[in-house]
């Protein structure tokens, strides 16, 4: 029977010691925390004066620091049983201390509690994944201070209190017949203190029988949860109105398997919305029947906060695919409009100019002699019929610039030489162009945007590159086409390409897009002094 009563109170020192939590065993005893320090940390000179003044009137030493750093020095250098932290502090915030306070041997089983304004879902979360074990929301209630520091402190020395009742339970297994009636003493006052335990934890706990599932005990948190007095829970299959009976099955199958289960989630049903538990369960022996030992730590607010974040991704998810498509389609519409411009300009504007030229020439030839026409008026109309010259080459090079009609006609390697052609005899480049054009010939939308991407590449290169060689390949291989446009220019850091750095222009951007519109992938590789490279993949 004491071996049983030992049994027991391991199982619950390891369920607590799994999930972070300590039970003080004062509240077994009834020790007295007047003797502990407590480190508080804030920047509020009132709020510092306050909970010093009276937690000091309850017999505790405090020491106080004003900000993150010198609370790290204090807490190194003292090591108090608790910390009360401030979240908004100057220099590093109340989450990073707390960081750096578990990150140290020293320090890290110190309890911290947080003091703070910030109540919404996102920093309690924070808080606690960051290693505090309570919140504590301002303005402070001195009394509920007050609770929780002694609550929180008994929570610690239980662990303590436990492990060594543990050790001290292994020595007196020597000589176990001597000892009999003591023992058995020792196990009443066990059993009164494990129910003393299992009463004031704060935490959903129940003992359910094997194999029918039927609840034997339940402390007030778990009744709470369910909104059912504890006298009803009792007697109640737990798969009925504690969690879906495949979940339960799945504890089951564990316990079986592996003798215990640790921080396993489910979803735990309740009248009006549901929770969601990481529950740690062991097999036990209540009352001699086969029973299993369920405490849970409720994370909903955590659960929550996760699927409002998992739907505002798939939100913002969908919104960037119907930009891309959006994209594509004004990417469309625009070669569209080009083409429909540049046939205007050819088929209205560049044959009335012709016609105006042809007639200009006839009415030169039969002004010709100079007995009869005055010689200014031979001079306005040279005049005229040269502006016509150089109006028709400038609506030829719009029609081009809008769609240029090589492209069309002979392919995208052909357009590339072609404007390679007119770009270097602008700018003065040394350009190259090679490749054999794909076969079959690419779709007409791919050869548009690998065409506009070369143009804001080689404006680029012109505008900052200061490069005097430009290479530009097209080859095809495993029914990819790969687009290659290098230079040997100054460079720039490319990492600067993951920032929002507006010195980089919306050209970079605008390349990058326009390989995304026709399903392809853009990457643009720079190293300062070592020239640029961007590679433009994309399907056959």
């Amino acid at each position: 029977m004491l071996h049983k009563c030992n049994k027991f109170l391991l199982i619950i020192f390891f369920l607590y010691q799994d999930r972070s939590m300590n039970i003080d065993s004062d509240i077994l005893s009834g020790p007295d925390l007047q003797d502990r320090t407590i480190l508080i940390i804030d920047d509020n000179p009132t709020n510092l004066s306050v909970l010093t003044n009276y937690l000091e009137a309850y017999g505790y030493t405090i020491l106080v620091a004003r900000d993150g750093e010198d609370g790290l020095e204090r807490a190194e250098y003292a090591l108090p049983d608790l910390i009360l932290l401030d979240v908004l502090l100057p220099g590093i915030d109340g989450f990073e201390t707390c960081h750096r306070l578990k990150a140290d041997k020293s320090t890290k089983n110190i309890p911290v509690i947080f003091m703070t304004s910030l109540t919404d879902t996102e920093h309690t979360v924070a808080g606690f994944e960051v290693g505090g074990v309570d919140y504590l929301t301002k303005p402070l209630q001195q009394e509920e201070v007050l609770a929780r520091i002694t609550t929180h402190l008994r929570l610690r020395d239980l662990a303590q209190r436990l492990h060594k009742a543990i050790e001290a339970l292994a020595k007196l297994n020597v000589g176990l017949e001597e000892r009999v009636e003591r023992r058995t003493i020792a196990l009443q006052e066990s059993q009164e203190r494990f129910r003393t335990i299992v009463e004031t934890i704060p935490h959903p706990m129940a003992i359910s029988r094997l194999p029918d599932n039927l609840i034997l005990f339940a402390n007030e948190p778990f009744s709470s949860t369910q909104d059912i007095p504890i006298a009803t829970l009792l007697g109640q299959k737990i798969t009925n109105i504690f969690c879906d009976p495949l979940d339960w099955q799945k504890i089951v199958d564990l316990l079986n398997q592996d003798g215990y289960v640790n921080n396993l989630e489910v979803w735990i049903k309740r009248i009006k919305k549901p929770l969601y538990w990481h529950i740690s369960c062991r097999p036990i022996n209540f009352n001699n029947e086969k029973a299993v030992i369920s405490i849970a730590n409720d994370f909903t607010r955590r659960k929550r906060a996760e699927q409002e974040k998992d739907r505002l991704l798939e939100q913002v998810s969908q919104k960037s695919e119907q930009l891309r498509t959006l994209s594509a389609r004004l990417a469309e519409s625009q070669e569209t409009e080009r083409k429909r411009l540049a046939n205007e300009l050819h088929d209205r504007v560049g044959q009335n100019l012709s016609t105006l030229g042809i007639i200009l020439n006839t009415i030169r030839v039969q002004l010709a002699d100079p007995l009869s026409t005055p010689p200014s008026s031979l001079t306005y109309l040279d005049h005229a019929r040269d502006l016509i010259k150089q109006t028709t080459s400038h609506v030829r090079n719009v029609m081009t610039d809008l769609r240029p009609p090589v492209l069309d006609d002979y392919g995208l390697v052909a357009a590339l030489r072609w404007y390679s052609h007119q770009f270097s005899s602008r700018i003065g480049l040394t350009i190259t162009v090679e490749g054999q054009e794909p076969q079959p010939r690419l779709p007409s939308a791919v050869e548009n945007n690998l065409f506009r991407i070369t143009q804001e590449a080689l404006t680029n290169v012109a505008k900052h590159a200061r490069a005097s060689d430009v290479a530009i390949t097209l080859t095809t291989q495993n029914n990819i086409a790969y687009l290659i446009i290098a230079d040997n220019g100054i460079g720039f850091d490319s990492t600067r390409l993951a920032s929002p750095d507006k010195d980089l222009g919306w050209g970079l951007i605008g390349m990058i897009e326009r390989a995304e519109v026709i399903g392809g992938h853009c990457q643009i590789e720079s190293t300062p002094g070592q020239g640029t490279r961007v590679t433009v993949e994309v399907a056959q």
